[in-house]
């Protein structure tokens, strides 16, 4: 009788399970064809015929049925990049991309980084969106969430060597297979008897934390520095390029397409080494003060006796200082807002058999969203308050964000019109969520200065809310294990399932 119980609930949760992922799944398909017949959403349709070698036209899916069905079946790329300052841009006319009429669309992008775009288009011939091309000044800023949010994968253009992706993945490789507490233990050690100096650099902390490491090369820690330094992590409309879309893959901008590096990589590196600083200020906390103290309040609320030790001591006040360092970089990143979880990008879905399904599917696996829109329950937002990124026009402070959180907020230029039309968005969403009525964004600083004011009334109800979508997630996460052995059972027994391509699967 024991047995059959335990075989009910086992199979009542793969029921919930299903039940959660067909919700989510309908989702997507509704979003998609939203999107799609969106008359704001254009995109570079890149075939490579054989008589004329590559055609590029952008075409709208909105007034083109045909499109509309390709589009079912192939899905869409993207690409994120920084836009260059004004005096190294040059006027793409030369390289066949053709508007809606026929006559050659213009954008303004450095020569070099115009090189490995062509390049990139014509390695994965399909539908592609890029800002330059396919974002008019009058597009709605809340459709951006949806492009990134159900692109078949982003490819970022960062300003960094070819090289240096190679040496992040061979660093990632190695620290994935590393003890934890051999790491932190080995950091300490390093920073052993170190005061605090107002001189440190980022490649001294850096060094600190992977120089004592065996078989870590000087060029692969200065590889990370130079990667953790780009510009393309400073921007504010970059961070829900990084968050967003499902497979995410960085390539230098002027370096070819064949060598990139997931973002699994990136999170696994960071995580890891934000690990190791925390685990050793604790183990420096727990030898001074005998009671309990979580790491993730050293910033708040700290009693002078703790505060005067951390940034006295030898040893924790350099800790404390790379600390402080290494979370300026680290804030940066996504992972610290979707938990601990990340799945390898290259493991995540199978192109061969998983047709239109990983949209739905790996988004609950990465918990990027439980709904298919951002959660915005008010950490995400005091989350954003840690981060340093910056902008050059202080409306992008609101604008840059708009699609992540999937706020409708109409584009004006007056920062304080953008201030109170977010705030409204916000507040309707999430009325326990407490933020100025009044700020000026033109004294902003970073997204520090804008997010750090807000304050969820209710701290408890946000505790309650999260479990609810944590056990969500677990019950999805089931149901979603059960479909994917059944879908693998199904091609050991039947062979691919699909004609589809993978030529997109990480090297």
């Amino acid at each position: 009788m024991g047995k059959t119980r335990a075989t009910l609930s086992k199979y009542k949760k793969y029921a919930q399970g299903y039940v959660g992922t067909a919700v989510l799944f309908a989702d997507a398909v509704l979003s998609r064809r939203r999107l799609y017949k969106n008359p704001n959403f254009w995109l570079i349709h890149v075939v490579n015929t054989n008589e004329e070698g590559l055609s590029m036209k952008i075409v709208c899916p909105a007034t083109d049925r045909d499109i509309r069905k390709q589009l079912k079946k192939e899905d869409f790329y993207t690409v994120s990049h920084i836009w260059d300052g004004k005096n190294k841009r040059e006027m793409w006319t030369t390289h066949g991309i053709l508007d809606a009429e026929g006559n050659p669309a213009k954008a303004m992008m450095r020569p070099e980084k115009q090189k490995t775009l062509l390049a990139l288009l014509k390695s994965r011939p399909g539908f592609w969106w890029i800002d330059v091309f396919c974002y008019p000044k009058d597009t709605p800023l809340v459709i951006m969430g949806d492009i990134y949010r159900l692109c078949r994968r982003c490819y970022a253009l960062i300003d960094l060597q070819a090289n240096d992706l190679k040496r992040i993945k061979s660093l990632s490789e190695q620290l994935e297979s590393f003890d934890s507490d051999a790491l932190s233990n080995g950091y300490k050690e390093q920073i052993a008897g170190k005061s605090q100096e107002d001189d440190i650099t980022w490649d001294e902390t850096m060094n600190d934390l992977l120089g004592w490491c065996y078989d870590v090369e000087p060029d692969d820690i200065k590889a990370l520095v130079n990667f953790t330094s780009c510009q393309w992590f400073k921007r504010v409309w970059t961070l829900q390029e990084f968050i967003l879309p499902n497979l995410l893959s960085f390539i230098s901008e002027d370096g070819s397409p064949d060598i990139f590096l997931d973002r699994y990589y990136v999170t696994l590196t960071t995580h890891k080494l934000a690990c190791a600083m925390e685990d050793t200020l604790e183990s420096y906390l727990a030898e001074k003060f005998s009671d309990e103290f979580p790491i993730y309040g050293f910033y708040f609320g700290l009693s002078k006796e703790r505060m005067s030790y951390i940034t006295s001591a030898q040893g924790v006040s350099r800790c404390y200082q790379d600390l402080t360092r290494f979370s300026a970089v680290y804030y940066c990143f996504p992972c610290f807002i979707n938990g601990d979880y990340e799945v390898h990008d290259q493991d995540e879905v199978d192109d061969s058999y998983l047709v239109g399904f990983e949209n739905a599917s790996i988004r609950v696996l990465k918990l990027r969203y439980m709904s298919s829109k951002f959660d915005l329950t008010g950490i995400d937002l005091a989350r954003f308050g840690e981060m340093p990124r910056v902008c050059t026009d202080p409306c992008d402070y609101i604008y840059g964000v708009a699609g992540l959180l999937d706020l409708d907020i109409p584009r004006v230029y007056d920062h304080r019109k953008v201030w109170a039309a977010f705030i409204a968005a916000v507040q309707e969403r999430v009325p326990e969520i407490d933020i100025p009525l009044s700020y000026d964004l033109s004294k902003a600083k970073s997204m520090q200065d804008v997010y750090k004011f807000v304050v969820h009334k209710n701290p408890e109800q946000l505790i309650k809310r999260g479990q609810k979508v944590l056990n969500l997630r677990d019950m999805v996460g089931e149901g979603l294990s059960s479909m994917f052995d059944s879908l693998e059972s199904m091609r050991s027994s039947t062979g691919s399932l699909s004609g589809r391509d993978v030529d997109d699967r990480a090297s």
